[in-house]
């Protein structure tokens, strides 16, 4: 095998890895989806280690007219959310209608990342520039759920995950339902299958409809942690203030 060939096919090979290190399952079950208050979130600017730009991306639910929750160690990604997003073409992401992007205030945003189980954000969007309209305005938004969760309660997932072995798939809305498996202070156990892109989604509860975590960090896999894991709402007060304090900025 030549030198080009046998790098092309390590990066593939990295690729594949990295789409597969949080999934759960015998087999990436996971669905398309099209939940108009998820949002796939979009850095300034992304580039690859030869300084090439990339495919990359994190996720966010909207919570309000103005407000989302992510996850904080995506901050980097805190320019701007794109809503309705298209299917990718050759594992290419294919960009959102304008009227359906909307860009971030980072001044009036806030996160916290300390490791799974501190791992939040809440963002503040500004009115899209063609419609003047606020994202849950246009979008709709989630519910959120302060009370303590039971343990295996169904939830389901729905982010914007990797997806290299299905191309139009891939960076793409897709969801997929599981359960809570374990409850350690503030982390959150689950089966869901996720990928990277899927840091920031809602862990809903299948039972309610309403927001009890935000998928954080993968594990499914591996030796040490076995599930992947997500940070839970009522464990973090910080988390409370700041989601009020969003709110209160639109009254």
């Amino acid at each position: 095998m030549g030198s080009i060939q046998f790098l092309v096919f390590s990066m593939t090979l990295c690729l594949a890895l990295s789409a597969t290190a949080n999934i759960c399952s015998e087999k990436d079950t996971r669905e398309f989806s099209y939940y108009s208050e998820v949002g796939r979130l979009n850095p300034k600017k992304a580039l690859d280690r030869r300084g090439r730009p990339k495919d990359t991306a994190c996720t966010v639910s909207l919570i309000s007219k103005s407000c989302g929750i992510t996850a904080g160690h995506c901050s980097k990604f805190y320019y701007k959310a794109e809503f309705n997003v298209p299917h990718s073409v050759n594992r290419k992401i294919r960009h959102a209608a304008p009227q359906d992007t909307y860009l971030i205030d980072q001044d009036r945003s806030k996160h916290i990342f300390e490791g799974a189980g501190n791992d939040w954000g809440v963002v503040k969007f500004k009115p899209n520039k063609i419609t003047g309209k606020l994202p849950g305005e246009v979008q709709g938004f989630l519910e959120l759920s302060w009370k303590p969760m039971n343990l295996f309660e169904t939830v389901f997932i729905a982010g914007y995950g990797l997806d290299y072995r299905h191309g139009e798939r891939n960076f793409t809305q897709q969801v997929l339902q599981g359960a809570v498996v374990k409850v350690e202070n503030n982390i959150l156990y689950h089966n869901v299958d996720t990928s990277g892109g899927s840091s920031g989604s809602a862990i809903r509860s299948a039972s309610t409809g309403r927001v009890i975590g935000i998928n954080t960090h993968g594990g499914c896999g591996t030796k040490v942690n076995k599930f992947n894991r997500g940070s839970i709402l009522s464990a973090l007060p910080e988390l409370y203030d700041a989601v009020e304090h969003c709110f209160a900025s639109e009254r």
